[in-house]
Parts: C-alpha cells; sequence; structure tokens
C-alpha cells in the first residue's frame, strides 16, 4: 500500500511539473522583440523593442547575443552602449542598430538572432531567429553574396599581406642579415674550419657528391636550430596575442624596462666589451663534433645543429630583433627565423660545395671592425627607440627623448668604466664607438624632438570632453589609441591632419584622445575591441557613431568620416 501511495505522489508532482513547465513556456513564448527596418543610403537602422521585465545580451559568455545576417553572412553591426551585467553586457528596453555596408537590392533576406532573459529571475528563454527583412531561402556554402567584414587593421594573414608588402619587404631584410650574419667577427674566422671539414669524406671518388650532401645537411641542420627557436616564439606570440590586452602586456613598463636593458646589453656585446657565449657544454659538444675522424653523413646535420645552437651568443642581437618582430606578429614569426637561417645557412653550403670560393674572400682584419660597428648602431638606434616608448608610457611624452638619450649615455659610461681594462678595444675601435654613440643619441633625439612636434597636443581630457558637452551641447568625438598601436598614429597623422575634417570636427564637435592602457575603465565602458577605434557619443555617454574599419589613412578615409560625421550632426 505505501509503495502505491509513494507511485501517486510521484505521478502527481510529474503532472503538476508538466503543467507548470507548460505555463511558463508558453508565456516566454510570448515574450520576443519586435524589430522595425529602415534605410538610409547603404545603412541600415534596425530598431529592436526589448519587452519590459527581460533584456538581451551584446556580449556574454554563457547565453546567445544579437547578431543580423544577411543571407545567412554575418553583417558588420554598429551595437548600442549596453550596460555591464556581472561579466557580460546586456540592453534593455527600445534599442538601435546600424547594419553597416549592406545593399538591399543585392540580397534576399535579413534576420536576426537572439535570446531574452528575464530580468526577475535571470532564467534565460530559448535562443531565437526571426527574419527581419525579405523571405528566408536556402542558400548554397559557396554562395559569394556578402563577404565578411573584418576590422582591417586586426592582425591576419590576409590583412597583413594585402594591406601592404611589408611581409615581402621583411623577408628579404631578414634573409640579408642571415647573410651579414657570417661577416661577424666572431663567425667569419669559423669559416674556413667549418668548410675544411664538411670538405673532408671518407670516399675519395665521389668527393664532389659527398660535400654537396654535407654541406646541404650541415645547412639543413642551422636552419632546424633557427626554425625551432621561431616556432617556440611563435607559440608564445600566439598565446599571448589578445588584440589591446596584448598590446598592453607588451608595452608595460616593466616589460619595456626588460626590453631597454636587454637591448643595450646586446648592444654593448656587440661593441666588444664583452662577450656572450654558448654553455660550455655546447661548447664541448661542438668541438668533440668537430673533431670527430670518419663521420656519417647524418653526423654533419648534427654539426649543424650544435653550430647553430653555438653561434646564436654570437648572433644574438640580430636573432633578438627578428625574434622580437615575430612575437609582434606570431602568425610569422617561424618564417622569420627559417629565412634568417636560410641566409645565414646559405653562406656555409656554398662554401662548403665550392670550397676555393673561400681562398677569394677577405681574409679577418680591420674592415670586420666596421662591420662590427654598423650592427652596433643599428642595435644602438632600437634600444633608443624603446627607451622612448617607455618614458612616453610613463607620462614623460614630451622629454622623453632627451630621457632616452640619457639613459644610453649613463648605460655607455658605466659599461665603459665597469669593462674599459677586460675589454681590450683597440684606439680605433674606442674612437668608432663614441662616433657611434654620438651619432645615435642625435639621430634619435633628432626623430624625437620632430615627432614631438609634430603631434597636435590636446589638452580636453574625457572627464572635460564631457563637462563641455554638456556645457555647448556638442557630441565627443573619443579616438581610442595606444602607444604601441601603429596605425593609431596613422590616423592621427594622415587623416585628423585633413583640413576638411578637421574643420568640421572643430566647429561642431569636441575632440578627445582616450589611452587605452592609461584609462582602461573608459576603453571597457565603451565595449571598445581592437585599435584603432572611434566612437561619437552625446552629452549622456550614447553612442551615435562607431568606425573601427580602416580600409586606408589618407584624404579618401577622412572625407568618408566627415560625410558619416555630418549625417549624425544633422540628424
Amino acid at each position: 500500500m505505501r509503495k502505491i501511495y509513494i507511485f501517486l505522489f510521484i505521478i502527481f508532482s510529474l503532472t503538476a511539473y508538466s503543467q507548470s513547465f507548460n505555463s511558463l513556456l508558453n508565456k516566454n513564448t510570448e515574450a520576443i522583440i519586435v524589430f522595425s527596418l529602415s534605410t538610409n543610403d547603404n545603412k541600415i537602422t534596425v530598431k529592436a523593442n526589448i519587452p519590459e521585465g527581460y533584456y538581451a545580451y551584446l556580449e556574454s559568455k554563457i547565453a546567445n547575443k544579437i547578431l543580423f545576417f544577411a543571407d545567412n553572412k554575418e553583417i558588420n553591426t554598429t551595437y548600442p552602449k549596453g550596460e555591464k551585467y556581472h561579466e557580460d553586457i546586456i540592453i534593455k528596453g527600445e534599442q538601435e542598430f546600424i547594419l553597416n555596408d549592406i545593399d538591399i537590392n543585392k540580397i534576399n533576406f535579413i534576420k536576426t538572432t537572439y535570446q531574452l532573459c528575464s530580468a526577475k529571475d535571470n532564467v534565460c528563454l530559448q535562443p531565437q531567429s526571426k527574419v527581419i527583412y525579405g523571405e528566408e531561402i536556402d542558400i548554397p556554402d559557396n554562395a559569394n553574396i556578402i563577404t565578411d567584414e573584418k576590422p582591417e587593421n586586426a592582425t591576419s594573414i590576409e590583412n597583413y599581406i594585402k594591406g601592404s608588402n611589408n611581409i615581402f619587404i621583411t623577408l628579404i631584410l631578414i634573409f640579408a642579415a642571415g647573410l651579414a650574419s657570417v661577416l661577424l667577427p666572431c663567425t667569419y674566422p669559423l669559416l674556413s674550419i667549418t668548410v675544411s671539414i664538411l670538405g673532408t669524406t671518407t670516399d675519395s671518388k665521389k668527393n664532389k657528391k659527398s660535400s654537396v650532401l654535407a654541406s646541404l645537411l650541415f645547412a639543413l641542420g642551422v636552419i632546424t636550430t633557427y626554425t625551432l627557436l621561431g616556432a617556440v616564439v611563435s607559440v608564445a606570440g600566439f598565446a599571448f596575442h589578445k588584440t589591446i590586452l596584448f598590446g598592453s602586456i607588451g608595452y608595460n613598463p616593466i616589460v619595456l624596462t626588460i626590453l631597454v636593458l636587454l637591448f643595450l646589453y646586446f648592444t654593448f656585446s656587440m661593441a666588444g666589451f664583452y662577450e656572450i657565449k654558448a654553455p660550455s657544454f655546447l661548447q664541448s659538444a661542438k668541438t668533440n663534433a668537430y673533431a670527430k675522424k670518419n663521420q656519417s653523413i647524418f653526423h654533419k646535420y648534427i654539426m649543424g645543429l650544435l653550430a647553430g645552437i653555438v653561434a646564436t651568443p654570437c648572433a644574438a642581437p640580430i636573432i633578438a630583433v627578428i625574434l622580437e618582430i615575430g612575437f609582434l606578429n606570431p602568425v610569422f614569426a617561424t618564417l622569420y627565423m627559417a629565412v634568417y637561417a636560410l641566409g645565414f645557412a646559405s653562406v656555409l653550403f656554398i662554401l662548403g660545395t665550392f670550397a676555393s670560393i673561400l681562398t677569394k674572400m677577405p681574409k679577418a682584419g680591420t674592415w670586420m671592425v666596421y662591420v662590427k660597428y654598423i650592427f652596433t648602431f643599428l642595435m644602438m638606434i632600437i634600444s633608443f627607440y624603446y627607451a622612448n616608448i617607455l618614458f612616453g608610457v610613463l607620462g614623460f611624452n614630451k622629454i622623453s627623448y632627451i630621457l632616452a638619450s640619457a639613459t644610453i649615455l649613463i648605460f655607455a659610461i658605466l659599461v665603459y668604466i665597469i669593462k674599459n681594462k677586460t675589454a681590450m678595444l683597440s684606439l680605433l675601435e674606442k674612437k668608432i664607438f663614441v662616433s657611434v654613440l654620438i651619432i645615435s643619441i642625435a639621430l634619435g633625439s633628432l626623430y624625437g624632438f620632430i615627432k614631438q612636434k609634430s603631434e597636435v597636443s590636446n589638452m580636453i581630457s574625457y572627464t572635460e570632453a564631457l563637462e563641455l558637452s554638456k556645457q555647448n551641447n556638442k557630441p565627443i568625438l573619443i579616438d581610442f589609441s595606444a602607444v604601441w598601436c601603429a596605425n593609431c598614429y596613422e590616423l592621427k597623422e594622415k587623416v585628423f591632419v585633413n583640413e576638411e575634417l578637421k574643420k568640421f570636427i572643430d566647429d561642431n564637435l569636441i575632440f578627445t584622445e582616450v589611452d587605452v592602457d592609461k584609462y582602461k575603465n573608459i576603453s571597457d565602458e565603451y565595449n571598445v575591441k581592437w585599435l584603432p577605434w572611434i566612437i561619437v557619443i552625446d552629452s549622456d555617454k550614447n553612442i551615435l557613431y562607431t568606425k573601427n574599419s580602416f580600409s586606408s589613412f589618407d584624404d579618401k578615409m577622412a572625407l568618408s568620416i566627415k560625410e558619416d560625421l555630418e549625417k549624425i550632426i544633422n540628424k
């Protein structure tokens, strides 16, 4: 009898739960967003009326955010501001979305997907999909009706290659650096030793063929070492490369200080004040490998691996620059080091295959001193570059180039005092070093002075801009930027200087610049995802206009922005 009661209780409970669930489901299905659509030139405005007591997501880790699609392709959408809710961004009530770069005459339908949540109990309803224009039809996967829009300045292979020929120029320069590394004072004397070993074979009848194969395997060993080093940097770059987050980490004062000291250390090593040596066990392994007689062909590859490792400290200043560039562009880091190794190893391969060429190469002499100090000069310029950025980040923008020059000069004096007796530099080397130091500081200071003078100083802060907006009833144009953002400088120096755009902004808007590193709370408030990023807001912080995709940085872009701003002002 007891079991019957329990069974009836379970049946009753399930029935009640089912009725309750159906009631809730029926109630929830009534909660939908009402959309209305209007067109203006090449922009489509969508007004969304979110029912009272509910909210929708713009950004969320757990729920579906509002998205718009044209023929099943996601549309580049300008979203409203939204409000912070825990770790997400939500919107309520009536909101407005702008669908950019859509020709309504060339598409079949527009639909939206979203998910509503109850503000009362935070229970989210089932995700919804609704056609708000046209009639939905099946679109083939390979249809090319509308292209996916991406921020044209964001880090990606296609944008980097399409945007410029930088990658090809970079690869040529890196290959040349690999060739030039052979001429360094610490590697050049080893050429004759390496080539003589590569030319030694056990079969005299096949000497030529064996020399080619041995040289090829040795070169592949060197290339393997440096390519693996590039791969490690590539993985690290991808791990940290998170748009604004990565830039903030990469240009943190602590990180910049380490970079400045590291490059200064490499600079004075290149100048001959001290030597960066490989660990003794690697030196011993290389010596033993070179000393072995009757080596197998595969042994030549092992020699190449060890030679690459042991030669790394000698070429450390050059390799450090390439790795730093690779870290900023992790897609290409492995390729950069492979190309560098190819330049370095190609010389060894040619000399190992055609040993007679070695006799025609210049003997080690005074010319190598000049080669050494050419690299010293380049390293010192790089050190100045990072020191200048460091002091700019620390807030000394107006005198950053002076402080950078002072840093290099003080470091040089300290190294000279500490290492002068043990360095054993000749009088010629000392004279050249002093000349390089003076020229580097002079050129760096001149560059910093010109750059500082060319930049338009903006004395209006974000807070002051808000106050002025309330007083003058003018919208605010906010330019989000950072000291590490190269395209932000392009925008400032090539777009905002346009006379027509500049005059329009001065007459109709209040301009302010926000550094995303110094004022992260402001960039988070407006959901800034990458740079450059500009917005126009009213005195109540409502976003009136957003521009975060720039196909170029020229007068054409300036006039395009001016045209967009005119529409906002004339509304």
